[in-house]
């Protein structure tokens, strides 16, 4: 074989050395000194006489005369040995020894007593279509020969040569029930590895429930259980969705690990956007034989349009104690709010959902807190499970300051504000808003005591004033009750 080609066990090894007389006179008397490897014996040799020929790698051959221009060429035959286990290669090497000058010469060759692998990939249930069966797998030799050959052995039949080594397949005959199988890989070398499996014919074709929802789109989708019926441990492979017609293509659902049964849960909710739209859809279903299953036509509402909120009422300083709105407002969908909620964390960490009331399409959170700072969402799904999020709103909740707040007109069309000032190391903050319980705006801040004065803000009967004060001293703010100023205007009668 080539120098660096792979040989096994009891392998016949044939070397030709061929040797040219260059000179210009005739070659006489000349040694060819033959030496192996552990591993390799030689056996003959043809072309030369043995002067030292011991059994085992180690010769001296006495070379014929040589003409000038011509070439001997001598033939030695060997054999590695039955048992090369720890032996990674056998080299002989060969050299002139007497009568012109000494030339070398040496081959190699790879050791290979390791036996090839082989995988038969088989699916859930070992099962195979009834009528196209095939049978399929791997096979490898590490750092060996390499693979040669892989054959398959139906019971009953004879062995025929797979197509393909490294990834191989084979065609079996058609029937039904279980057929026994054999695996056989072979390696250049001649190692050889065999194995059986037991494959079960596939006729029957899957089913799979169906969900469908009220609404898809959002979270929601179309889902079902897939089977696989027949034989014992058989699965669905793939679970695709056709929308609005049959010439549509098939678009995969997303199929899930196998349940104890086997079963397989599948779900799918790619059926565009819109808000309302109606579109038709049918199912099918393929297990691991290639047996297909389709489902009738069906129809489903496509809802992708999350809910829409707004805040029109927003208290951002509360007292402990609840009954006070602090965030309201509306939220609607173009089909139905399914849920809606608040969203509260503490500044401490954590967070707590509290589910809302919506009557009509109104909504308002009056809560009963601890003292101590809150961010509040809002939070609303449909049926099609779109979620909608409200941006971000602060809550404090500060103590109740009792200082007699208090507010009268002044001057005609002034407000003034007035408290008790209890303590000279508080300061004074004035809120006003043009509704109640909510919109405040700061107008005055750290005042140092009262009364304040709000101007020009009384005589217009459509527009009405609200006003409290946060106080702080220096152990955290406290808010005072509301107080409002309404105008009227009486028309006299006939």
């Amino acid at each position: 074989p080539p120098a660096q080609s792979f040989v096994g066990s009891d392998e016949p090894l044939s070397y030709v050395v061929a040797i040219q007389n260059q000179e210009d006179e005739l070659v006489a008397g000349t040694e060819l000194a033959v030496q192996g490897t552990p591993g390799l014996s030689y056996q003959t040799v043809d072309g030369a006489t043995c002067i030292s020929c011991p059994a085992g790698s180690d010769w001296l051959l006495s070379v014929p005369d040589i003409p000038v221009g011509a070439t001997q060429v001598i033939t030695i035959t060997a054999q590695t040995d039955s048992d090369l286990n720890g032996i990674n290669a056998v080299t002989t090497n060969v050299g002139l020894v007497k009568g012109i000058t000494v030339v070398d010469a040496a081959k190699t060759h790879l050791i290979d007593v390791s036996d090839p692998t082989l995988t038969i990939n088989l699916p859930p249930g070992n099962v195979v279509n009834a009528a196209n069966p095939t049978l399929a797998g791997t096979a490898a030799d590490g750092n060996g020969s390499g693979v040669a050959l892989v054959e398959v052995q139906p019971a009953g039949g004879s062995w025929q040569p797979a197509s393909g080594t490294q990834s191989w397949s084979a065609s079996l005959p058609a029937g039904s029930g279980t057929l026994a199988v054999d695996v056989r890989v072979t390696d250049h070398v001649g190692n050889v590895t065999t194995t059986s499996t037991a494959i079960n014919y596939d006729n029957t074709p899957p089913t799979t429930t169906l969900n469908i929802p009220a609404y898809v789109g959002g979270s929601a989708g179309i889902s079902g259980v897939a089977t696989d019926p027949a034989p014992a441990d058989a699965q669905v492979k793939m679970v695709a969705v056709q929308l609005d017609n049959a010439t549509s293509s098939w678009q995969a659902a997303t199929l899930y690990a196998a349940n104890p049964d086997n079963s397989r849960d599948w779900v799918f909710n790619n059926f565009g956007s819109g808000d309302g739209a109606v579109r038709s859809w049918r199912v099918r279903v393929t297990d691991y034989a290639d047996n297909v299953a389709l489902t009738g036509w069906d129809t489903a509402v496509v809802d992708t349009i999350a809910p829409q909120i707004t805040v029109n009422q927003y208290l951002s300083q509360v007292a402990p104690g609840g009954g006070v709105t602090t965030l309201g407002g509306t939220v609607t969908d173009g089909d139905n709010v399914a849920a809606a909620s608040i969203v509260l964390y503490p500044a401490a960490g954590g967070s707590t959902e509290v589910n809302l009331t919506v009557t009509g399409d109104q909504w308002s959170y009056a809560p009963d807190l601890a003292l101590g700072s809150y961010t509040l969402f809002v939070r609303a799904l449909d049926d099609a499970g779109n979620e909608a999020l409200s941006s971000a709103y602060a809550l404090e909740v500060v103590g109740m300051a009792d200082i007699n707040f208090a507010g009268q007109i002044w001057s005609g069309t002034d407000m003034r504000l007035t408290w008790t000032d209890n303590d000279p190391a508080c300061t004074y903050d004035v809120y006003r808003s043009t509704t109640p319980y909510g919109g405040y705006v700061l107008i005055a801040n750290d005042l140092a005591d009262p009364p304040y004065d709000d101007n020009g803000v009384i005589g217009d009967p459509a527009l009405n004033y609200f006003y409290y004060v946060a106080m702080d001293c220096g152990m955290g703010t406290a808010v005072t009750k509301e107080v409002g100023e309404f105008d009227f205007a009486i028309e006299p009668g006939d």
